[in-house]
């Protein structure tokens, strides 16, 4: 999974959207809850309009980049150069250790070689000295 590394300025940003949203939230709650007393219902209605400001600035701050990180996750392209990284990676560990391996298969027959033609020369030694 791709890992997004997003900037102070858009985290800044979800904060200010989020607390508008809770705050436009409450002011309505408010405003319901109290229609008859007119001083806090204006209150809450100046500070659910004061909100908006805080919501559209939030908006600007984390959307651009969020929008940009949405565009290169969900583009085509993008999965399309993923998987193409992600599939020559496998294809070049792959056959890294495949020669790798090859390399020890060899060393070790070589090893094994040797020690078939040196037990071979000592039994064909002790034969030698058998017969005489």
């Amino acid at each position: 999974m791709m890992k997004f590394k997003y900037t102070l300025k858009f985290i800044w940003g979800i904060v200010l959207i989020v607390a508008s949203l809770l705050l436009g939230l409450l002011t309505k709650i408010f405003m319901i809850l109290y229609l008859n007393n007119e001083n806090v219902f204006w209150s809450m209605v100046i500070i659910y309009i004061l909100s908006w400001p805080m919501l559209i600035w939030g908006i600007w701050w984390a959307g651009k980049e969020y929008a940009e990180s949405l565009r290169k996750y969900f583009q085509y392209k993008y999965y399309h150069n993923h998987m193409k990284v992600k599939t020559k990676k496998a294809y070049h560990a792959t056959k890294e250790r495949t020669q790798k391996l090859k390399e020890r298969a060899k060393v070790k027959s070589a090893k094994l070689k040797e020690k078939t033609k040196e037990k071979t020369r000592k039994l064909k030694n002790k034969l030698k000295n058998n017969r005489h």
